[in-house]
């Protein structure tokens, strides 16, 4: 019946509170670096990206019967806040920095993390991962 499923399944407020609740119990440090070289910045941006994508592409393979928002959701979320959170030390250098080298590394390191992060917006499958929790 109607009942039976809806009691089955969480309400969009106990899941904000799962998330909330779960999410809280892992931090990432915030904290600007100014003592990256060019290069530093440029790998750390690469290994980012495919730390990000990994956990993109582990969450699109579990299938749709197996989903749950532990599984699904909270993974996503998780790497992208590190994203963000990490993704500041590489970009701040750009506004501040006295090397002009390393001014440049962070503009272009920028532009490839914000073009990713639109690519990885659009991925279907992660759509549809999402759309089945």
């Amino acid at each position: 019946t109607v009942l039976s499923r809806t009691l089955q399944r969480p309400t969009r407020q106990f899941l904000r509170y799962r998330f909330v609740r779960m999410s809280s119990s892992v931090h990432y440090n915030n904290s600007l670096r100014f003592d990256l070289s060019a290069a530093d910045i440029s790998s750390r941006a690469t290994q980012l990206v495919d730390e990000y994508r990994a956990t993109a592409d582990q969450v699109a393979q579990i299938s749709d019967e197996e989903r749950t928002f532990e599984n699904t959701v909270l993974p996503l979320l998780q790497a992208e806040r590190k994203f963000h959170a990490d993704s500041s030390s590489l970009e701040f250098p750009q506004y501040v920095f006295p090397d002009k080298e390393i001014r440049d590394m962070s503009v272009d390191v920028a532009s490839k993390l914000r073009e990713f992060a639109v690519d990885l917006g659009m991925r279907e499958d992660i759509f549809k991962a999402l759309e089945a929790v």
